[in-house]
């Protein structure tokens, strides 16, 4: 039985639909906001970070940085722009001094899941009177998840600065 070129034509377009990427494998997309850009070392303060992702029921890991320079490589795979440095170290190890709730020596950072809109929420927290030496510096946060087959980062946010001041 022969089938006519059009209706050929017609099958082969509806494979093709078929085909398509679903919105579930679109590459992954993060946004980093945040609340503040300021925190009073003398008071303390809470900059909350809010993350907007198009990956649901994805785990992030936030790390940081003081420095500004050449960005960290292994991040950078994933599109996040940190430079390396000891805080980029302690953050990744979970032992952030401004990031509550962290597992101490847990490689990958402090980590938050997206709900099912993709979205999620963390504080960065400044104890009150203990940061002096910090006035006039500058951290810089972002978050990025890990591709379970590559074991690399696939999605990284942009970077959002803290500045302390007194």
């Amino acid at each position: 039985m022969h089938l006519p070129l059009l209706s050929l034509a017609f099958a082969s377009s509806l494979f093709c639909t078929t085909l398509e990427p679903s919105p579930a494998q679109a590459p992954c997309t993060s946004v980093l906001s945040a609340n503040t850009s300021t925190v009073s070392v003398t008071t303390g303060g809470t900059q909350v970070l809010s993350l907007q992702t198009n990956a649901p029921f994805r785990v992030f890991s936030i790390v940081g940085s003081f420095s500004s320079g050449p960005s960290e490589p292994y991040f950078s795979y994933g599109g996040l722009h940190l430079t390396r440095d000891r805080y980029l170290m302690l953050s990744y190890l979970g032992r952030s001094p401004f990031l509550p709730g962290g597992e101490a020596y847990a490689p990958g950072g402090h980590q938050i899941s997206t709900d099912a809109l993709g979205a999620a929420v963390k504080s960065v927290v400044v104890p009150p009177g203990q940061w002096f030496h910090l006035v006039g510096q500058t951290v810089r946060h972002g978050v990025y998840t890990i591709d379970p087959q590559m074991l690399l980062p696939d999605c990284g946010s942009n970077v959002v600065s803290l500045t302390f001041v007194p």
